[in-house]
């Protein structure tokens, strides 16, 4: 069960000028950390495709992938109460669908509940955004 946003989330969405319906108590669709990764990059006006399957055998996805850069964005739900990408097998397959996306070249940016945020220092560091 996902834990739902308290009012000063939804405030802050507000203040970017997302649409929010509902009001304290409201249960996010989606992570903030996410909505956020999205907001950015639709204000750069950035392509993205989502839950992009970047590998044809093993029909791994990404979260977000920007194909014009071959770059993937995950977001990691490690958070929540219980997570798969916390488990020893769970955060095995992920090592294994990092390496191969880059394998195939693909950079993948990852980020938490903590670090989302660093998506334009990301972005600019990598010449995407100024």
């Amino acid at each position: 069960m996902r834990n739902k946003w308290d009012i000063k989330a939804v405030n802050k969405l507000k203040k970017k000028g997302l649409k929010v319906t509902g009001d304290e108590g409201y249960v996010p669709s989606e992570p903030i950390g996410l909505v956020y990764i999205k907001s950015v990059l639709d204000n750069y006006s950035l392509l993205y495709k989502t839950e992009y399957i970047f590998h044809d055998t093993r029909k791994w996805r990404l979260d977000l992938f920007l194909p014009d850069y071959n770059i993937g964005i995950e977001y990691e739900g490690v958070f929540s109460e219980k997570s798969r990408h916390t488990t020893y097998d769970g955060y095995t397959e992920d090592c294994n669908k990092y390496n191969a996306a880059a394998s195939m070249g693909i950079s993948v940016f990852r980020y938490t509940a903590k670090n989302y945020k660093n998506i334009t220092v990301d972005l600019t560091k990598k010449g995407l955004i100024n």
